[in-house]
């Protein structure tokens, strides 16, 4: 009995040895751990202030960083986007700040950030924090159609100073009726106007081809979809006002000159003020050939 009492009296001390020693291992743990917090810079104070500090190179040049303080990772950080030298004498410093990024990993250790750069002694440094560039708004699917057709109608008038229009191989004054059966096949109508001039339709290409008795090729006449979205309006915008301008009833056909040798040709419906066709021709071939060769 005497034994087991010494025993358990024995296991008591040991216990209240481990308590002891247990608290002081603790108690020392926190105290190092206030004393590294205390140590640690406060992210919520003063987050965006910049301090300016200027180091002498030599007489001519100083040394000018910029620092934003100590900060817990390397995500932190600054760049320099410009410096403009004013007359009286500053030079204006205008700088952004990087942060971390949430998706990216930083070494946590505790870093300044800082960027450094080299002045004239002339003149004093003076922070400034870029100005965030709002970024453009995307344009519409409205502006983005309207700056398409703008660019298809100037790309129409320099094909039609080579005697061409949009989606046609063939050229007027240079090619033949011959050469535009072979590739496209016979016309699917043809229209003689009695003077020589003879017109052939082809519905599938959207096109009519005028040529005279000597197979020349003096107008080709252009109906393509895109064509009859264009308004008289931004063909003026575009293009100016026309060389000249006849008016029908249902219709009016506004000419341009492209050049002495060929004209575009509009002809525009005047309920609407949109296209219904449009031609490149070259008035100096719209002769009857044979007549003159007679």
């Amino acid at each position: 009995m005497i034994k087991k009492m010494a025993a358990l009296s024995a296991v008591s001390l040991l216990i209240g040895s481990l308590t002891l020693c247990t608290g002081f291992a603790f108690s020392d743990v926190d105290a190092r751990q206030a004393t590294i917090n205390e140590n640690i810079p406060n992210e919520t104070s003063h987050a965006n202030e910049i301090t300016v500090t200027i180091d002498k190179i030599n007489d001519d040049v100083n040394k000018v960083t910029l620092s934003r303080g100590q900060k817990l990772n390397a995500g932190y950080g600054m760049d320099i986007n410009t410096i403009h030298f004013e007359s009286n004498g500053q030079a204006v410093i205008t700088y952004t700040l990087r942060n971390p990024q949430p998706d990216e990993a930083y070494a946590e250790v505790i870093t300044e950030a800082k960027v450094v750069t080299y002045l004239s002694s002339k003149y004093k440094p003076v922070a400034e924090q870029a100005v965030a560039q709002v970024p453009a708004p995307a344009p519409s699917l409205a502006d983005s159609i309207s700056e398409m057709m703008n660019k298809q109608i100037k790309e129409l008038f320099e094909l039609v100073k080579k005697g061409k229009v949009p989606d046609v191989a063939f050229a007027v004054h240079t090619n033949r009726i011959d050469e535009v059966r072979q590739a496209w096949g016979p016309a699917d109508t043809q229209k003689s106007l009695g003077n020589g001039l003879i017109y052939d339709s082809f519905n599938v290409k959207h096109t009519v081809i005028g040529y005279n008795k000597g197979s020349q090729i003096f107008e080709i006449q252009s109906s393509l979809p895109a064509i009859q979205k264009w308004n008289i309006q931004r063909i003026e915008l575009m293009l100016g006002k026309p060389t000249d301008t006849k008016v029908g009833q249902d219709s009016s056909i506004y000419i341009y000159a492209a050049n002495d040798q060929f004209q575009l040709k509009l002809v525009v419906m005047n309920a609407t003020g949109y296209v219904d066709h449009l031609s490149v021709l070259s008035p100096k071939d719209a002769v009857d050939i044979m007549e003159q060769i007679n």
